[in-house]
């Protein structure tokens, strides 16, 4: 697990998928714009000196030998990264490091479970309110608060099914009865505990299933 920084404080969570790779949320990277007569907000990439990744210890103030930081070199973004109606579609991404990060007992690579879609899918569907998932981030401890946590923290969380998802974002969004979420590369999940969520911060940071990244961290 990974702090992704802009100007020096943290913004987003992300997860090590090389070891000069970070996975994260395409809208912690990204600047936003609306192409005329759409209702779709696009994406270009913010520039990268803005970005730097520190890892190795669940508290972000931590001078432990164990912390590494980077700077990032590059960011990509998934070509089909967009905002509609308040909800991001395909957010996810990458950024490349300046220098590599040295391979250790607190620095490694998440698992990666398949890039084969199918198998993917079949990985996902196969997921039950039984499965034990979690999101982990240093994200506000209560919504609305401007101050992020200094310490590493998760929640117990549950996939639950699309048509409670679209009800429940309603309140909040636009959304519409036919809203296809895996069309968009989204799952919904709910805090098993009704206190417990992903805030803001938390963003980009991993859902993890059995030991197994299968999603980040998008909105909510």
């Amino acid at each position: 697990m990974s702090s992704v920084e802009k100007h020096g404080h943290h913004k987003c969570g992300g997860s090590l998928l090389t070891l000069t790779k970070v996975l994260t949320a395409c809208h912690c990277v990204c600047d936003f714009h609306r192409e005329s007569a759409s209702s779709k907000m696009y994406v270009t990439s913010s520039s990268p000196s803005y970005f730097s990744i520190k890892i190795g210890h669940p508290d972000l103030k931590s001078s432990s030998s164990t912390v590494q930081s980077r700077n990032a070199k590059s960011l990509l973004l998934h070509p089909k990264c967009a905002m509609s109606h308040g909800l991001m579609e395909w957010d996810f991404g990458i950024i490349v490091t300046s220098e590599p990060f040295n391979s250790t007992e607190h620095v490694h690579p998440f698992k990666l479970y398949s890039t084969n879609e199918t198998l993917f899918e079949m990985l996902i569907s196969n997921i039950t309110d039984r499965t034990k998932c979690w999101v982990l981030g240093w994200g506000t401890p209560e919504r609305g608060s401007p101050k992020m946590s200094r310490y590493l923290k998760m929640a117990l969380m549950k996939i639950i099914h699309p048509g409670k998802c679209r009800n429940l974002l309603s309140t909040r969004w636009f959304i519409s009865d036919s809203y296809d979420f895996s069309s968009k590369a989204s799952i919904c999940v709910l805090g098993v505990n009704t206190s417990d969520s992903d805030c803001t911060g938390d963003s980009g940071g991993p859902f993890v299933c059995e030991g197994i990244v299968v999603g980040i961290v998008s909105y909510g």
